[in-house]
């Protein structure tokens, strides 16, 4: 899908400059694609990787010693070798690339990282929350153009040609949009964990590079923008949702694999639904998470057909693909699961975008999934051993987010703060921040407000 006559604009842009004395600056032009043909989305994968001359970065959440992965790897080898910078990030739960490759890369000079590494937690004895937070984005980004979306580096995540058929993803190739924002969350991710993304280079220096090398357009007409989510202390995705559902008036159209009941989420979907917005969902009817393969949609999603909510399910394939779009005049797309693990524990990545053409695309999306899915079957009915699976993941997904959650933790560590800088401005006389924390309404009981000069 591109905006732009790239070679018009080019064409007029030397005709300018030859008529006029001064230079016009050389501009990019954007181009959006969405891609739910797996094996396409390998296809454009390696060749970025085959075009990048600067630099690679990728980061997701599964990458496996499968065909597709293992020649993934050997693409990122021959980049290295040719001087673009690899830097692979990969979620330490689930690195299971080919040693002999990954050994390979890190030879040739390539940044390998397993994040959030699990056995420093065990040789420790000491299970934070946090070695529960696991990184389950999925963004790749090489020079000009970067991918967003939801498919891992397994076979799985393949089609016909290179691999199973098993998953139905969905991918956005965006080139020369969101840059900037992009190797900003690398850089993010990296600091965080004291990485480098170049070696010998420090971050900083690589994002002034990078920026200057490669801007993005003007021509951003979808007006795309990345959101994040790293509960607690960044819910962009979470909170970009719940205001869209909220202010919809029309429609709102989901595509969720692992639909799971989040209160939140239910409670403003209900609301939609009581003033008359049509909502409609599609998710997977079968799962492969032993987590979520016992769970029954018609149940889970009982009090919501009730209220009117449409649902289909997708028996076929095992559906993979998250997106949530509002009144088809802006989407949300990327790694976001509409469960309790995206909601509240995990990191997640996704692209918001806006326009007729761009949400008018999404909308096809939507129509392909819906074309081949069915109606919800509303029988409740399950059997014994399936209720007892039910029952025994359900509260390992409540212990789970307990045990995870980091929420009261992060605001009695905000509250001592807030307490300290309180006491700091009581010793210094600041009426005047005293003041301001008080309109703020921290949690500092009203006895301590009492102004020291009527002490």
């Amino acid at each position: 899908m591109n905006f732009f006559n790239s070679n018009f604009y080019y064409n007029s842009l030397l005709v300018n400059q030859a008529f006029k004395r001064y230079d016009i600056q050389e501009t990019t032009f954007p181009e959006l694609e969405y891609v739910y043909d797996n094996d396409v989305f390998w296809r454009q994968l390696w060749k970025n990787i085959d075009e990048a001359k600067h630099y690679v970065w990728m980061l997701t959440f599964i990458y496996d010693n499968s065909y597709s992965a293992s020649h993934t790897l050997r693409k990122l080898i021959e980049a290295q070798k040719r001087g673009a910078k690899v830097c692979l990030m990969i979620d330490d739960v689930n690195n299971r690339a080919d040693k002999a490759l990954k050994a390979e890369l890190i030879a040739s000079g390539a940044q390998v990282y397993s994040l959030n590494e699990i056995l420093p937690y065990f040789k420790s004895l000491h299970f934070s929350r946090e070695m529960f937070r696991r990184h389950h984005e999925k963004v790749f980004i090489a020079d000009d153009v970067a991918i967003v979306g939801s498919a891992n580096i397994t076979d799985e995540y393949s089609s016909v040609v290179y691999g199973n058929y098993d998953y139905m993803d969905l991918n956005i190739i965006m080139k020369n949009l969101c840059l900037s924002q992009i190797r900003n969350f690398f850089k993010e991710i990296a600091d965080h964990y004291k990485y480098q993304l170049v070696k010998d280079v420090s971050n900083e220096e690589v994002i002034r590079r990078y920026n200057a090398l490669f801007k993005e357009s003007m021509f951003n007409i979808p007006k795309i923008r990345v959101l994040k989510a790293h509960p607690p202390h960044i819910g962009e995705i979470q909170n970009f949702v719940i205001h869209q559902m909220s202010e919809a008036k029309e429609s709102i159209k989901i595509i969720q694999p692992y639909y799971y009941p989040i209160k939140r989420f239910e409670k403003v979907l209900v609301k939609a639904l009581e003033r008359g917005v049509k909502v409609e969902l599609i998710t997977a009817g079968k799962r492969h998470s032993s987590v979520y393969a016992p769970l029954k949609n018609s149940i889970l999603l009982n009090d919501l057909l009730k209220h009117g909510l449409q649902v289909y399910e997708i028996h076929d394939k095992l559906l993979h693909m998250k997106m949530y779009q509002f009144d088809d005049k802006l989407y949300t797309a990327g790694s976001f699961n509409n469960d309790r693990w995206s909601w509240y524990i995990d990191n997640e990545f996704n692209v918001v975008a806006q326009g007729e053409e761009a949400v008018g695309r999404m909308t096809d999306v939507f129509q392909a999934m819906k074309d081949i899915s069915k109606p919800i079957d509303p029988d409740m009915s399950i059997g014994f051993t399936r209720y007892v699976k039910i029952k025994f993941w359900e509260n390992f997904l409540m212990v789970s987010e307990w045990l995870s959650n980091k929420r009261r933790a992060f605001k009695a560590e905000k509250q001592i703060e807030e307490h300290k800088e309180f006491l700091q401005a009581l010793r210094e006389k600041d009426f005047e921040k005293i003041e301001r924390m008080k309109n703020k309404r921290i949690g500092v009981r009203e006895r301590l407000f009492k102004d020291p000069a009527q002490s």
